[in-house]
């Protein structure tokens, strides 16, 4: 798996935390040179792997489905919630391009209660 780290879309802001799942973080001088050794890239090419077949928590992937109207690849994270107003729900539910199967409706709300 090939992908390029940059240092202002690392999540990780300590160590031990982030999107690798905790342990090292991406040092100063990787971010920099945006490189990273193979411990890190190891954890991050885990990562993108569990997001892409949605098995990591918080996160919910959709791939790009132009069919659909996806027009590009998507990663919702799920602990962000953004209140609606009563009016920009019909909105909402007019806009609407693709819904998801009743199997990934329910692994969304298993990987993210608060939904």
């Amino acid at each position: 798996m090939r992908f390029t780290l940059h240092h202002h879309r690392c999540g990780a802001t300590s160590r031990g935390s982030g999107a690798t799942g905790g342990g090292e973080i991406p040092s100063q001088w990787e971010r920099e040179a945006e490189v990273v050794g193979a411990k890190t890239a190891e954890k991050l090419g885990n990562f993108l792997t569990s997001l892409l077949d949605n098995n990591q928590d918080g996160y919910f992937y959709l791939h790009q489905d132009i069919g659909l109207g996806i027009q590009q690849n998507c990663c919702a994270f799920l602990p962000l919630s953004v209140a609606l107003k009563i009016d920009h729900y019909n909105l909402c539910l007019e806009a609407k391009i693709a819904e998801l199967t009743d199997t990934f409706q329910a692994k969304l709300v298993l990987s993210s209660p608060s939904i």
